[in-house]
């Protein structure tokens, strides 16, 4: 009975694990998060390991997504704080409403010796003023655990609000 139950056990990870690449795969290539059914019916049409009748919706899939972006930003994030400083590159812009945000990205030195860049995210803003991109960048970077004083370095492209 046991190794019966480590069998359904190792089978539920590995359907766990196809969801996972397969939302991956539609990320990796900028594909439209709707095809994400119809990619699972084709890992199912070729016999791949038993996929769960759960989470197989586009829903499912943007969440997936965001929990490789999320891990991906923490390794990220662990590098900056490894690194012995860096440096932070923005560009604000108005969206096709009114609503400001950021692009931000993080320069650093990846053991010791390598300039990396990071993308940061899109940071939404309710003050595009020099100050409230400041502080908003400010913020952020707290947020992050960040060393501020490692921070030796920012670009931007000059918008006239900094």
């Amino acid at each position: 009975m046991q190794k019966g139950l480590k069998t359904m056990h190792a089978t539920q990870e590995d359907s766990l694990l196809n969801l996972f690449k397969a939302a991956y795969f539609i990320g990796r290539n900028n594909l439209s998060i709707l095809l994400y059914p119809s990619l699972l019916a084709l890992i199912k049409d070729l016999d791949v390991k038993s996929m769960t009748s759960l989470y197989n919706d586009d829903k499912a899939c943007s969440e997936m997504l965001q929990c490789i972006a999320n891990s991906i930003m923490h390794e990220s994030l662990e590098k900056v704080r490894e690194s012995p400083w860096f440096g932070v590159v923005v560009d604000e812009s108005t969206d096709i409403s009114i609503h400001h945000h950021l692009v931000m990205y993080l320069s650093y030195l990846e053991d010791g010796s390598m300039p990396c860049n990071a993308f940061y995210g899109i940071i939404h803003t309710n003050d595009s003023t020099a100050k409230g991109i400041f502080d908003t960048i400010m913020l952020e970077l707290e947020k992050s655990n960040l060393d501020l004083s490692k921070l030796i370095a920012f670009g931007s492209d000059g918008c006239n609000t900094m």
